[in-house]
This record gives C-alpha cells, sequence and structure tokens, in this order.
C-alpha cells in the first residue's frame, strides 16, 4: 500500500512538472515551419530507418543512400519504397496499438495505377491517406467543438487530440511518399480548412509518384510542408482564441510531451537535398 501512495505520489508530481513547464502561449509561424520539417524527417527516415527489420538490412546500400541526400532512380526507388513498405508490413499491429485512427485496408485501389508500373497497394497494412484523413477529420471535429463553446475539461481533452492528430498528419503522410501508392479522389477531405489538408495530400502523393531525393519530389515535400504547417498554424489560433492559458498547459500544446509527440532532432533539417538546404531547416539551424 505505501509502496502505491509512492507511486502516486510521484505519478502527480511528474504531471505537476510537465503542466508547469508547458508554454501556453503560441508558436511562431518560423518555428511552426521548422518542426513541420523536423516532423516529416522523423516519420519518412528517422523512425522507420530505425527499426529493426531484414528488409532493411537486405536493401541496406539503397537505405543508406535515402539517408544521405542520394537521387534514387526509378527502379531504384521502386526497390527502396518496396522494402520499406515491407518494414511497415512488419510493424503494423505497432502502429494500429499506437493510433486508434489508423486505417488498415487490403489490395486497395487495385483498379488504380501505383507508383511502380502495376496497380493497387498490395496486402493488407495502414493506407496513410485514409489514416491521414480520419486524423484530419477528427481534428476539425474538434476544432468545430472549441468553437462551439465545449465545457473547461473536454475543451482540454480536445486541445490534447487536436494537438495529437496534427502530429499524425505527417506521420501518416510522411511515410506513405517512401510506400507505394495510388491516388484516389476518396483521399480528399470536405469542411473546415479542407484546402489546405487537399493541398497537402495532393503534394504528398506527387513526392509519391516521383523518385525518392529528386528535385521534383523536393519540390512537392517543399509544398506539403508549407499546408501542413498552415493546417497547424490555423488550428492553434482557433484553440487560442476559444480556451485559457491554464486549459493548454494542462493539455499541452503542439510537439509538447502531453501529446505524446517524438522528440524532434534539429539535426534532421540536415538531411542532404540536391544543391540546396530546406528552408525550414536553415531558420531551425540559426542560418
Amino acid at each position: 500500500m505505501k509502496y502505491l501512495m509512492y507511486l502516486a505520489v510521484g505519478i502527480f508530481a511528474l504531471l505537476a512538472i510537465m503542466i508547469a513547464s508547458t508554454n501556453p502561449n503560441a508558436h511562431a509561424r518560423a518555428d511552426i515551419d521548422a518542426y513541420a520539417e523536423q516532423l516529416f524527417a522523423f516519420g519518412a527516415v528517422r523512425y522507420v530507418h530505425g527499426l529493426d527489420s531484414d528488409h532493411i538490412r537486405e536493401n541496406q546500400r539503397l537505405f543508406d543512400q535515402v539517408e544521405s541526400g542520394a537521387v534514387l532512380d526509378p527502379e531504384q526507388s521502386c526497390a527502396y519504397r518496396g522494402a520499406y513498405e515491407q518494414v511497415l508490413y512488419d510493424y503494423a499491429r505497432h502502429f494500429q496499438a499506437a493510433d486508434d485512427d489508423l486505417q488498415m485496408k487490403s489490395f486497395y485501389g487495385t483498379t488504380f495505377a501505383n507508383n511502380c508500373g502495376g496497380y493497387g497497394v498490395a496486402g493488407h497494412h495502414d493506407l496513410h491517406d485514409i489514416s491521414a484523413k480520419a486524423n484530419f477529420e477528427e481534428l476539425t471535429s474538434h476544432l468545430a467543438g472549441l468553437q462551439n463553446g465545449l465545457g473547461w475539461t473536454d475543451a482540454v481533452l480536445a486541445i490534447n487530440e487536436i494537438n495529437k492528430n496534427l502530429i499524425d498528419l505527417s506521420v501518416h503522410m510522411a511515410p506513405a511518399t517512401h510506400t507505394i501508392g495510388v491516388r484516389d479522389p476518396a483521399f480528399m477531405a470536405n469542411g473546415m480548412l479542407s484546402a489546405d489538408f487537399n493541398t497537402m495530400q495532393t503534394a504528398f502523393k506527387t513526392a509519391q509518384f516521383e523518385p525518392v531525393n529528386s528535385p521534383e519530389y523536393w519540390t512537392a515535400i517543399d509544398a506539403a510542408l508549407k499546408s501542413h504547417a498552415d493546417i497547424i498554424f490555423a488550428a492553434q489560433d482557433i484553440i487560442n482564441r476559444n480556451s485559457t492559458p491554464l486549459q493548454r498547459r494542462i493539455a499541452g500544446r503542439f510537439l509538447s510531451l502531453q501529446t505524446v509527440a517524438p522528440r524532434l532532432d534539429p539535426a534532421d533539417c540536415v538531411r542532404p537535398r540536391p544543391n540546396q538546404i530546406a528552408p525550414a531547416c536553415a531558420n531551425a539551424l540559426g542560418e
């Protein structure tokens, strides 16, 4: 009994420290741009490439080339994307346990041309595009609830969920750019902030259909990240206009510990690109 009491006191103290250390003020737009870039680098490369998988070891040279910023040709891109997708298959149950909006689909879109000369997406796995749409629809539902006057506690819970969903938008679509996929109008959304979401989704899909690390790939990624940052910035504004600083301290803000966010590394910003460094990364690096 005594140990349970100590445990409860410890948990309470940890929560109190987390809440007290949370900045309730809005992120600056430049910071949001940099965070969007770092979150993409985490989701597309750092996390998946760091998983324990024979598919990575068997294709280590391709995975190393992607990390180094080397431009893959179309054949190499499809070999890499096929291996990358197998890694995601292996960890599908782990991902599903971490995100209740994750959408598992089997042999999706077999009438649509995919980005590797075939049709559809084989196997049973997370269909990132549909999962991201589910995250978006949940976050806009919570935003609408805030605007319509949720109760104090419900507003805290909604803010926390909004910030989690803002993270998951990129955590789903970042790896999608490195997998085999199709274009489907069903991936598009309607309603609040849908123009930004659809622009983001379309740009990520464009990148998915380009050779990995090619100039065309990075142009599309930059467009997608701008739209993702636009969504984050708009959501943050709605949160701040419809909540108190104390509510935001308790709920956390974008990428705070309360959102179970990945710990981002500014070094992600130095992932090489053809003849340039990403503008958002330049900001994060203080250049």
